[in-house]
């Protein structure tokens, strides 16, 4: 005998508030429950009397069976989300004081001006740039060599391709001819002017100089640098790079294997600055007392022994050479434009000689 009726309707309809689970069978009046459950029921008659949840507005209140009332919420997710919602502070926004002096859109880091590294970098590179006038006289922009290109900015030429090729021709500039950006501010100005030495801070009577700057792979002069991809012979051996030598000589006199080491690590020379790192301690008592002399003798070797490289730091005339680095106060400028600079002037004093050796 079978105690549980049957359903007469062989097609059962869907509950009308999940619309997952079919409706349920009243036995008692023989029809069909508009909901599958009594919680479907639930949460159909509180959407209809309490509402939505107060934080998510999607979901109907729950229902609390032990006090017989309705959550203000509809689940406990969404009581954790508005109970810290209530607990953390508001977030000021930034200020107009507040927000960073290059993009002025980030906050500031600290008492810096500035929001971080990257627009502390641009910023610096920008006081670097030659002031741009409003208007400028019509001058071809096109490479001088190839004519096709587009110059390289401030540069006669589009490339170092171009301007090596121009070079093994003969058809190079003057000295006095080859654009810097502080050439290029001071042409805007004049040399004279009092806004020119408004600017760059010299004497009404100074005669304006020619300022190279040189760091970037992307910069025309890079080769000036040691991690450019010049090898370098000395002592009977090759070095990849002259940085390669530089680092070797802290260790050449006191522990040789190491030095060896540095020269065949690899092709790179960020690989052998680490690798000086690493064996810092080992490296020669005085070098802090030789590495200027020591690189001296670097750039020598490296720049007789490429005829173009020497070719072109000739063609900087008497121009400063300054290593546009803002991690290294000593062989650049530093981050504050305040640095030693010792491998610009070590570039310098390499010029001087090979001038007068003409």
């Amino acid at each position: 005998m079978n105690y549980y009726p049957r359903r007469p309707n062989p097609q059962v309809e869907m509950c009308e508030n999940c619309n997952a689970s079919p409706k349920e069978w009243n036995s008692a009046d023989g029809n069909f429950h508009p909901y599958c459950s009594k919680s479907c029921a639930r949460q159909v008659a509180n959407a209809q009397t309490q509402g939505d949840c107060d934080h998510c507005h999607t979901f109907p209140k729950r229902w609390d069976s032990q006090s017989r009332t309705f959550h203000p919420y509809c689940s406990r997710t969404c009581a954790n989300k508005a109970k810290r919602a209530i607990l953390q502070p508001i977030q000021p926004q930034p200020s107009v004081s507040n927000v960073c002096t290059h993009c002025g859109v980030r906050p500031k880091y600290g008492n810096h001006p500035y929001c971080g590294k990257t627009c502390a970098q641009a910023a610096r590179r920008a006081t670097l740039q030659p002031l741009r006038p409003t208007s400028q006289p019509a001058i071809s922009n096109n490479c001088i060599q190839c004519g096709v290109r587009p110059k390289y900015e401030d540069h006669p030429y589009c490339g170092k391709t171009c301007a090596q090729a121009a070079r093994r021709s003969g058809q190079v500039q003057p000295a006095n001819t080859v654009s810097s950006p502080i050439s290029a501010r001071w042409s805007i100005f004049g040399a004279d002017s009092a806004v020119g030495n408004l600017l760059w801070g010299r004497p009404d009577d100074a005669a304006p100089r020619q300022r190279i700057l040189f760091y970037h792979r992307t910069d025309p002069y890079y080769s000036f640098t040691n991690f450019s991809p010049h090898p370098v012979q000395y002592a009977g051996k090759v070095y990849p790079t002259s940085e390669h030598l530089f680092q070797a000589f802290k260790f050449l006199d006191n522990r040789p294997d190491i030095a060896e080491k540095i020269r065949t690590i690899s092709k790179f020379p960020r690989d052998a600055f680490t690798q000086a790192r690493v064996h810092k301690t080992d490296q020669h008592p005085n070098w802090l007392k030789m590495n200027i002399e020591k690189m001296d003798i670097v750039l020598w070797h490296k720049f007789t022994q490429h005829e173009d490289l020497k070719q072109e730091l000739l063609g900087t005339g008497d121009a400063e050479l300054v290593e546009d680095s803002a991690e290294d106060a000593f062989w650049g400028i530093g981050k504050n434009n305040q640095g030693q600079n010792e491998l610009g002037k070590a570039l310098e004093r390499l010029r001087t000689k090979l001038q007068a050796a003409r």
